[in-house]
């Protein structure tokens, strides 16, 4: 059986979601960086746009759904259809967080709200559900591609320099969390190695 193969741009980006996914997973991947999108990738591309995944079921477009299939295919996801959709719910929720910064990027007073206002909302809701479900991981009894995919979010706050949101005195279960998924060792593995130069 081939590798499945995820193409994107050397950095993170929209890419770097599925890649933490797969790593969990313990998926061996090839991890293909692109300089651009030739023509010839460009017709394999249902959107026209990367990232793009592909194994010998399935050829796939859009992150969140790249990372929701792995998820599922490797059971990842959850034990039961509860589980599932919980996991999807915390999966989803990532985004509430990086489109508005995104948005904000180059606006002063829309990143002071994001500082102030929508960081605070989510980090706040994030600790409740996370302690709620006993502190350790956010549903069922183990670890899920949710508690990947908050990681993401929070290394993503790190990466862009507002690590000091992420208060660890003020949401200590989140930052336990977050060390606790890092350490993961397919995960860990795939963080030791990965280009610390990337500009996205």
């Amino acid at each position: 059986m081939s590798q499945p193969t995820l193409y994107y741009f050397n950095g993170r980006g929209n890419g770097e979601y599925p890649r933490l996914v797969l790593s969990f997973a313990g998926v061996q991947f090839n991890d293909n960086r692109v300089n651009g999108i030739d023509d010839a990738l460009k017709t394999r591309l249902p959107f026209g746009q990367l990232p793009f995944y592909e194994d010998e079921q399935v050829q796939l477009a859009q992150s969140k759904s790249i990372a929701r299939y792995v998820a599922q295919k490797y059971k990842v996801a959850g034990k039961n259809e509860v589980e599932i959709a919980l996991s999807d719910a915390i999966a989803e929720s990532i985004y509430d967080i990086i489109n508005p910064f995104s948005a904000a990027r180059g606006d002063a007073e829309k990143t002071e709200k994001f500082k102030t206002e929508t960081a605070p909302r989510f980090l706040n809701n994030w600790e409740s559900l996370l302690l709620k479900n006993g502190g350790k991981n956010f549903v069922g009894q183990s670890f899920t591609y949710a508690d990947v995919a908050v990681f993401h979010a929070l290394d993503f706050l790190k990466f862009v320099g507002l690590e000091q949101l992420v208060d660890a005195t003020k949401y200590p279960t989140l930052t336990t969390l977050s060390k606790s998924v890092s350490e993961i060792p397919s995960l860990k593995a795939y963080l030791d190695k990965r280009p610390t130069d990337s500009k996205f």
